[in-house]
This record gives structure tokens, C-alpha cells and sequence, in this order.
């Protein structure tokens, strides 16, 4: 169960990709918050969690459900939607929020075309608008900006209850592997852990990028173009 929850998802219009950074006072929220179905969505459960929103939600946008109609049958079949916080975003296309009354405060959600700031529990508004401008500030790759976007709503208090973990999650059409997701990076306990998140994508970009050489020289037993 993770209750107490901020996160950010975000578009990026010029390669197709979509991501989410989250962190909260509850452990491994990498497990629960972030769901992910390469090609089809992205779901993000948090509150009250209730991980079918991310299982049922994906299925119901793969055969073809808007995420709006995909949320309004989720919270219809839900008898405690009120304690419930949801996004429902389409890859290539629109996404729908939900922040439920009795989301613990303060709670709410800031939407813009190209961004989703969320959260509950939080020290105030003010934590959604850091991360929207953090966002907006920041340069480079879509994991990059969203990092930006995470670690400025932690400078402004983030989760009133403290701080145990985050997870980042990013897919793009683009990505050599057609499964998964491009970055899908978690720490589930640390006294830090934004920070610590932090670090380890920067390791992990250039970890990936020999991944990614090592391919080219058919190491793997195929080439990148071959994939």
C-alpha cells in the first residue's frame, strides 16, 4: 500500500516517449505506483493504492478504451475510488486524472498537455509546482527532465510523512528493445532516495550506452539495425 505519494508524468512530443518519476514515504514504490505496457499506456496508482487500476487499466486501453472512458469504469467498479489518486495515459495520444476526496491532504493534480503533476500527503501545492517548474526548466532526455522535475518538488517538502523511496520509468517507440521499458530504475529504501535515484541513472546511461555498442558488434548474436 503506498499512501502517501508524488509523482510526475510526462510526454515528450519530439521522440514519442512517456515516463514517470515517483517517490514516497512507503517502501519499493517502484513495484506498485508505475504501470507500464510498451506500444499500448502508462497507468499511475497511488493514494489508497490499488494496483488493478494498473493491470485492468492497461488491458482496457489495449482493446481500445479511451483513458477517460478506461478511468470512469475503473472508479464505477471501485467502492472506495474516494481513497484513490489514478492516471491513465494513452501513448500517442490523451490522459486522464483522478484525485479522490479522501485522498489524505494535501492532495491534488496539475495538468498541462505535455505534463501530469500529481501527489497526496504532501507538504502543500507548492510540491506540484515545483515539479511543473523543474520540468520546464530542465534540458536532455525525457528521464533527465523528469528527475529535474522530481527532485525540485522534494526541495519543497515532498512527502509530509518523509521519504523511503522513488522509481523512474520511461518508454519511447524509439527504444532498441520493443519490450519493456527504456529506463526502469528503482530504489526501494533509502534515507535519500530521489537523490540516490539520481545517481543511478546517471550510471545507468552510460552502463546503456556500452550495453548498446556491445549490440552493434553483434555480441548479443544480432546487430542494433537487425532488432
Amino acid at each position: 500500500m503506498v499512501d502517501s505519494t508524488f509523482s510526475l508524468i510526462a510526454r515528450d512530443p519530439g521522440n514519442g516517449a512517456i515516463g514517470l518519476a515517483v517517490s514516497t514515504a512507503s517502501l519499493a514504490v517502484g513495484k506498485r505506483v508505475p504501470h507500464l505496457l510498451n506500444g499500448v499506456g502508462l497507468v499511475a496508482t497511488q493514494g489508497r493504492t490499488n494496483v488493478r487500476y494498473g493491470t485492468m487499466g492497461l488491458r482496457l486501453l489495449e482493446i481500445g478504451f479511451s483513458p477517460q472512458e478506461t478511468l470512469d469504469t475503473l472508479v464505477r467498479l471501485d467502492t472506495h475510488s474516494q481513497y484513490r489518486q489514478v492516471l491513465i495515459a494513452r501513448l500517442t495520444g490523451d490522459w486522464a486524472v483522478h484525485t479522490g476526496d479522501l485522498t489524505e491532504p494535501w492532495h491534488g493534480h496539475l495538468v498541462t498537455e505535455r505534463y501530469v503533476a500529481m501527489g497526496n500527503t504532501l507538504t502543500g501545492p507548492q510540491v506540484l509546482e515545483a515539479m511543473a517548474n523543474g520540468f520546464e526548466a530542465a534540458s536532455g532526455d525525457l528521464a533527465f527532465r523528469l528527475m529535474a522535475g522530481l527532485r525540485r518538488g522534494q526541495g519543497k517538502g515532498g512527502d509530509r510523512e518523509g521519504r523511503k523511496s522513488a522509481a523512474l520509468v520511461v518508454t519511447s517507440p524509439q527504444q532498441f528493445e520493443p519490450w519493456g521499458a527504456l529506463v526502469d530504475l528503482r530504489v526501494d529504501l533509502d534515507p535519500d532516495p530521489v537523490e540516490r535515484l539520481q545517481e543511478l541513472l546517471e550510471r545507468y546511461v552510460v552502463w546503456e550506452a556500452q550495453k548498446l555498442r556491445e549490440v552493434d558488434k553483434g555480441i548479443y548474436g544480432f546487430r542494433a539495425e537487425q532488432a
